[in-house]
């Protein structure tokens, strides 16, 4: 018996280009016993000090791969208002503690609808999938001072 493939009609795929944008890593340490004080302040690292800090889990969780999966699962780009221009979106969080969006986009792109790009997955890191996608982590047991943190993209505190 023989049998034949049947050959794919030829895709067209349009011509893209690569984009990264940047942006800063966040982590607020909560102490133990912070929900019983008053307007408590957690303590504030960014960049290689936050990237440095939640890399210290005894228990070997990596919390940074973590949120890059999550992120890279979310396919966000789908809830831009014109998805068809975004092909792909990835986060990348490097040791020097900045988080990397690598965008594909559709080749010819106005510098105007680039802005447009990285506004969306601005809003995104701070307020949309940022705020509502990464969880508090707890710290490990064994860390006598801290109870929990927070990973984010976004310094609230600029704006």
């Amino acid at each position: 018996m023989l049998f034949f493939k049947k050959k794919k009609k030829d895709v067209f795929l349009p011509e893209t280009e690569e984009y990264i944008f940047k942006f800063p890593l966040y982590v607020e340490l909560y102490k133990r016993g912070f929900e019983d004080v008053f307007d408590y302040e957690p303590i504030k690292l960014c960049g290689k000090e936050a990237y440095s800090r939640i890399l210290q889990d005894i228990n070997g969780k990596n919390y940074i791969s973590e949120c890059c999966e999550a992120f890279n699962m979310a396919e966000i780009q789908q809830y831009y208002p014109k998805a068809g221009i975004i092909f792909d979106a990835e986060l990348k969080i490097t040791d020097e503690g900045v988080a990397l969006i690598t965008v594909k986009l559709k080749k010819g792109l106005s510098e105007s609808e680039k802005n447009d790009i990285y506004d969306f997955f601005n809003g995104q890191m701070s307020d949309g999938w940022g705020e509502d996608s990464i969880p508090e982590f707890e710290a490990d047991e064994d860390d006598p001072d801290i109870e929990c943190f927070q990973i984010s993209f976004w310094n609230y505190n600029s704006e």
